[in-house]
């Protein structure tokens, strides 16, 4: 009983074995941080100085946690696989727009610890995979003890929080296996200096005969949740490439009077509003050039 009741200002760290181990703890501790890199969590602590939560919960050992699984129509990435791997295995298996978005983070040592579990868990829509993972309807599964759901990752970061309840723990992310004619992800920084951007974007196209039959968009950092509007993609959707500037600029100024951009430390409102407008001419004028 000792061993479970840690001194104050001491962390208790449990390794469980398996899946099921992790979750009866969960449940008997539901304020246990789930623990795997750490990469995030570790420098907030370091830099308020606070000494973290006493009791956390480590998901390295667990081995389906650590796996990537592919089937025919998506593929299953355990919310403990390190973000190395998944540039190491690379497209075709994973999303080229997702390998894009990895490749920005932190150096090949925070990557090798990083794991796209708690990548995703850090609450905010400045995140890199928020923009490909929303705009491919990726889903998360979330399990306790008693119970699984999944949730899409577009309604899994609101306004600064995860949708992650007590006894809960993120066991895999689900991405749909889709072939993209055209696929891209997008950073951009008002100040070259500035290591945040001001927007992410990522944006997915499907071109058959000629036609738009599927079109996505969604943009990070512009506001505290992820930005996606399918009114503006069903806009797209059925036309004829190439496209002309003169028909996508009134579905630019629907971009406009939807996207809500804030202003910040990083950048302001009308920069984001801007920059997302040509973010999105620069992918129509990409994908005229494909056909």
């Amino acid at each position: 009983a000792k061993k479970n009741m840690p001194e104050k200002n001491e962390n208790y760290i449990y390794y469980p074995q398996n899946s099921h181990d992790l979750l009866i703890y969960l449940s008997e501790f539901p304020d246990a941080l789930v623990f795997a890199g750490g990469t995030h969590i570790m420098s907030q602590l370091h830099a308020s100085g606070n000494p973290g939560p006493e009791r956390i919960a480590s998901i390295n050992g667990i081995k389906e946690y650590s796996k990537i699984i592919r089937k025919e129509k998506f593929i299953d990435v355990g919310s403990a696989v390190t973000l190395s791997k998944i540039l190491n295995i690379g497209s075709p298996v994973i999303n080229r727009s997702v390998i894009d978005a990895l490749s920005y983070l932190g150096s090949p040592s925070i990557r090798n610890m990083a794991t796209i579990g708690g990548h995703i868990c850090i609450a905010s829509s400045f995140s890199n995979l928020y923009p490909p993972l929303c705009s491919m309807d990726a889903q998360v599964e979330l399990k306790s003890l008693y119970k699984s759901r999944w949730i899409p990752v577009l309604k899994f970061n609101t306004d600064f929080a995860t949708s992650i309840k007590p006894m809960e723990v993120i066991t895999r992310i689900r991405i749909p296996h889709t072939e993209w004619t055209y696929e891209v992800f997008r950073k951009v920084s008002h100040n070259r200096s500035q290591r945040i951007s001001a927007i992410n974007f990522c944006g997915l196209a499907k071109v058959s005969k000629g036609l738009i039959s599927d079109i996505r968009f969604a943009f990070g950092a512009v506001r505290p949740t992820i930005f996606r509007s399918r009114t503006l993609e069903s806009e797209f959707m059925g036309r004829k490439l190439p496209i002309s500037r003169k028909e996508v600029e009134p579905l630019l100024n629907l971009l406009r009077e939807n996207l809500n951009a804030v202003t910040d430390f990083y950048s302001t409102t009308n920069y984001r509003t801007e920059t997302a407008a040509r973010l999105i001419q620069w992918f129509i004028d990409e994908l005229n050039n494909q056909v």
